[in-house]
């Protein structure tokens, strides 16, 4: 091994003396670095939704964390054959939520028999039941209505017959004058 000269050795001994301030200065600091494993949550003050269906404006808004259905509904702005029935305005969107508006479903009823027209033909709500049509009907005197006083509900172009009563006894027999 090779002796090394004075000026080798000042050399040295300063590089060491540069290593322990630089370590102990670094290690005096109370520098602390998150754990490997943990995740940073980012959180935000809005939300991101999309509306579709029965609306004028569809798309995906921004609001404010926190934003109630009634909020996004005022953006979207929903048609007038929108079913908002199954809504709840009031409730909190939340990042992510898409809502889709659905649209009135309408029925064509044929009505025929004992009625002051031929034939009239009704436009209802799907969900319309039989019982519920009775007062848009103009019935002929003798109409049996007893028998649409059904809870059931309508279909999709069915045709109502309004029979006539069924005369009393004895009133088969009688002329009316």
């Amino acid at each position: 091994m090779s002796k090394l000269f004075p000026h080798e050795w000042i050399i040295v001994s300063l590089l060491i003396i540069t290593l322990c301030l630089l370590t102990y200065v670094s290690l005096g600091r109370n520098v602390s670095l998150p754990p490997a494993n943990t995740t940073a949550e980012l959180t935000s003050d809005v939300v991101q939704v999309s509306i579709s269906g029965a609306v004028a404006n569809p798309g995906s808004f921004e609001l404010k964390k926190g934003s109630k259905l009634k909020d996004l509904l005022a953006l979207a702005e929903p048609i007038t054959e929108a079913d908002l029935s199954k809504i709840k305005p009031n409730a909190r969107l939340k990042d992510g939520q898409t809502i889709k508006i659905p649209a009135l479903i309408w029925l064509n009823i044929h009505v025929i028999g004992a009625i002051e027209e031929e034939e009239q033909l009704l436009c209802v709500l799907k969900g319309t039941k039989l019982q519920d049509i009775v007062e848009k009907i103009e019935f002929a005197p003798n109409a049996d209505i007893a028998k649409l006083q059904k809870k059931r509900l309508l279909k999709d172009g069915e045709t109502v017959e309004v029979t006539l009563k069924k005369p009393k006894k004895g009133e088969a027999g009688r002329k009316i004058a």
